[in-house]
């Protein structure tokens, strides 16, 4: 319980407008964010990677965590707001309050790590179904040599 409250303690609600960019890839910040309501896209280098629609839904932790910039951009596609979290803090934490809080966070992280390796192998499967298909095709197009 005390680590939730410290959770609280070290957060703060934000909201964004329609259009507004909330991570700008590359820089380099201590925040993550918990999608508390509204929907934000995830931007690498021009090209959409992800969108996030659902309460709960974590961005920014590789960074935030990693101490790197920023791999991608995120902007609110409609009035969002989030749960931000300096991960900065957690350093700050202590005895139980360390080991509670970082048992929450670990486990946050492995559910949303767990569903994007999930989402990419189910990516990579079509990616992978399309080529041979794609190879077949070009064979049936190309002369027979013989």
């Amino acid at each position: 319980m005390d680590s939730i409250r410290e959770l609280i303690r070290i957060s703060k609600i934000r909201e964004y407008a329609q259009g507004e960019q909330i991570i700008r890839e590359e820089e380099k910040d201590p925040w993550m964010y918990i999608l508390y309501h509204g929907q934000v896209r995830i931007v690498k280098k021009n090209k959409v990677v992800a969108v996030l629609r659902r309460c709960g839904d974590l961005f920014g932790e590789m960074g935030a965590l990693g101490g790197t910039g920023r791999t991608a951009s995120v902007f609110a596609d409609e009035d969002s707001a989030c749960l931000t979290v300096d991960a900065a803090k957690f350093e700050e934490f202590t005895g139980k309050d360390k080991m509670a809080f970082g048992f929450l966070l670990y486990r946050l992280l492995a559910e949303v790590l767990s569903d994007r390796l999930k989402q990419t192998t189910e990516r990579l499967t079509r990616a992978g179904d399309e080529i041979l298909r794609l190879k077949g095709q070009i064979r049936e197009l190309s002369p027979d040599p013989g």
